[in-house]
């Protein structure tokens, strides 16, 4: 039910050793839909705990990873399984001004195979 924090330094080491599937979410402190996004993010970690392993990304921080992650902008959540370089972009739903919705990340990872 945690949502861990990824940095650069051991982005690749986790992301490769990690149990299952990582749930990334590339954010900013000065976005205002990465704030929104923060409790929708924690609810869906509580629901999926058992599937998924959830980390946040501080792009202000970890300027590298959003240069090679998120260089579209943020909030990006993207989802790895094992290789740091293959991380499938979970896309925003069809309304892009109010970010992910819990219902949309319900969806994505209900349907998401390993």
């Amino acid at each position: 039910m945690k949502v861990y924090v990824l940095k650069e330094d051991y982005f690749d080491k986790v992301i490769e050793g990690a149990p299952g599937p990582c749930v990334v979410k590339f954010t900013s402190s000065g976005c205002h839909l990465c704030h929104e996004l923060k409790p929708v993010f924690k609810e869906v970690a509580k629901k999926y705990y058992n599937k998924f392993i959830f980390f946040n990304v501080d792009c202000d921080e970890e300027e590298g990873l959003r240069q090679e992650f998120s260089d579209d902008g943020v909030p990006t959540i993207r989802v790895y399984n094992k290789d740091p370089k293959e991380g499938f972009e979970i896309p925003y739903p069809a309304n892009v001004v109010s970010g992910y919705a819990l219902e949309d990340l319900i969806n994505f990872l209900d349907s998401y195979e390993a």
